[in-house]
């Protein structure tokens, strides 16, 4: 999945366009966001795998714009919005306090269900909507404690032991829309019962408009009717067939009798849904970025004027987790990543489930507008280090990435607080993190081989990132990782010793072969064992960086 939130344009100078900062006053700042933005995002398309999902956030300043530029760019997809409180307080100088914000998600048409809440713990303060899993019905509610008849163990239509795995529902639709007689009028019918015996017994058929129920017992069965207490018609939730289906597998059992109209309420025994809708408004203590984003973050690095609108650490969790919580192994990437709030979530859905997700995150290094002034005029400038540290990456972005999985800062000073798990962020977490900072590399070093391994990081996110990150020195005839899943073909010469290495190397899913003839690409691609993919690095790395081994040892 890909998740980002942007710049908001509010008019605030808080980012470039062209390097110039964009204000309230630009006539044409919203079509500079735009442009800003669908540069990214029809590149975010491309790199989403056929059932990934974006997750853009955004406020009321762009939120209409967004909308139409993911409907142009995702025309394919469905587009949802839900709404999130971050600031129950509320801001604004006039008229209204706002208090919510936007998360808008473009999710690929598969056929399933991409997005759940079934970490019901974590999502339980963000009321959730079970899908039925019975035929259309969707108004359907539990049925209430004190109508139910204690059901003998023995008489379950399921293993005692998978009790937990079932709830009873009201076999009459309820609501207003949709559960009268006139609109359904196949699902009036009678349903016939053993009063004494306390059973369900026969399901009777459709009764045609124009006729009324009968209270008559057959063959000393009472008949109950779809009736509520008002004494209007409505309906059961299902047609006759599958309500009989359902009472020959003892599944609609009686529940308390109703003195007032002489009859019974039915239920229906039903597995627990095992997937778990998302309501689209959110309103959660756990989401205050107040609290759980800026407070937090100030708390991590010990200094307050670190960034000023951090996210809450949880409704990018909560995000995460909807559509993560099934992908153990996600790929996670945020190209806009702010103060690293997506890394540190993604860390904690993993300490929860033993799950190994990975996320990357993209940011560049700018130092605030105010700062830069200062620092220019004190004779610092970009590209000095004394400039750069102060930039958003090494001052915020990659501290805070470090201390959270340390647990510590760079001083040893562990990190205070808890997490609402009750777990401490002084006990870190197991992840492994990397910096990468990209450069341009000298012509001369890499077309000699000297700075081959300034490219294996590439490589090795290439390969999914996955494992340690191991690194090499000189020129050797090949390079095989040991825990990470790719090699590199070095030498063309020696690709026969490199193919028997590879024999007992299954786990190896991805080959670079460098070399500068198409013809030997594809002849050594056809032989390798296992058939990995493979990628021509004349093709993707020689044209930029020139990576010319010589061929002889």
């Amino acid at each position: 999945m890909i998740y980002i939130d942007p710049p908001y344009n509010k008019g605030s100078r808080d980012w470039k366009y062209n390097n110039d900062y964009v204000d309230a006053t630009d006539q044409w700042r919203h079509s500079k966001w735009l442009a800003m933005m669908k540069r990214r995002i029809t590149l975010a398309k491309r790199l989403l795998k056929p059932d990934g999902i974006l997750v853009v956030t955004i406020d009321e300043n762009e939120v209409h714009h967004l909308g139409m530029l993911l409907s142009e760019i995702f025309p394919e997809y469905d587009h949802h919005m839900l709404t999130t409180v971050i600031n129950p307080k509320g801001t604004g100088k006039l008229n209204f306090a706002r208090m919510d914000e936007y998360v808008m998600f473009c999710v690929p048409k598969t056929g399933t269900n991409l997005i759940s809440a079934n970490r019901v713990q974590f999502l339980s303060q963000i009321h959730t909507q079970s899908e039925e899993t019975l035929e259309e019905d969707t108004d359907v509610e539990p049925a209430e404690q004190m109508e139910l008849i204690e059901t003998p163990e023995t008489d379950l239509p399921f293993p005692v032991e998978e009790k937990d795995e079932w709830i009873l529902r009201h076999a009459r639709r309820r609501g207003n829309e949709s559960s009268y007689r006139h609109q359904r009028k196949n699902q009036f019918y009678a349903i016939y019962i053993d009063a004494e015996a306390g059973r369900v017994v026969r399901v009777g058929d459709s009764l045609p408009l124009d006729v009324a129920p009968s209270m008559t017992k057959i063959d000393g069965l009472t008949p109950i009717w779809p009736i509520d207490d008002e004494g209007n018609d409505r309906c059961w939730r299902f047609i006759p067939t599958t309500m009989r289906s359902l009472v020959e597998q003892s599944r609609v059992v009686l529940g308390r009798y109703n003195k007032k109209r002489n009859t019974w309420t039915l239920n229906i025994w039903e597995r627990k849904p095992t997937t778990k809708k998302v309501k689209s408004v959110w309103w959660s203590s756990r989401h205050d970025a107040g609290t759980h984003g800026t407070s937090l973050l100030h708390k991590i690095l010990a200094r307050r004027d670190a960034f000023p609108f951090a996210k809450s650490l949880y409704v990018v969790h909560d995000t995460l987790s909807t559509i993560c919580a099934n992908r153990p192994n996600a790929l996670i990437l945020d190209f806009f990543a702010g103060s690293g709030t997506t890394y540190h979530a993604t860390a904690l859905l993993n300490a929860e489930d033993g799950g190994n997700r990975r996320c990357i995150l993209v940011t560049n290094n700018e130092v605030t507008e105010k700062l830069a002034k200062q620092l220019n005029t004190d004779g610092l400038f970009p590209g000095d280090s004394a400039f750069e540290k102060f930039g958003i990456c090494e001052a915020v972005t990659w501290p805070r990435c470090k201390y959270v999985t340390q647990g510590q800062r760079d001083d040893s000073t562990p990190l205070p607080g808890r997490y609402l798990d009750g777990g401490e962020l002084k006990d870190g977490f197991k992840e492994n993190i990397e910096y990468f900072r990209l450069n341009f590399l000298d012509p001369h070093e890499v077309a000699y081989g000297d700075r081959f391994e300034a490219i294996l990081p590439i490589l090795w996110l290439m390969a999914g990132a996955k494992g340690e990150r191991e690194t090499v020195r000189g020129r050797g005839k090949w390079f095989i990782p040991k825990n990470s899943p790719y090699a590199v073909l070095i030498q063309e010469q020696h690709f026969a010793d490199f193919k028997r290495e590879l024999v007992a190397r299954t786990d190896v899913k991805l080959v670079f072969l460098v070399t500068d003839s198409e013809e030997a690409f594809r002849e050594m691609s056809a032989v390798l064992p296992g058939l990995p993919y493979t990628k021509m690095l004349y093709k993707s790395y020689l044209d930029n960086f020139r990576i010319n081994i010589e061929t002889n040892p």
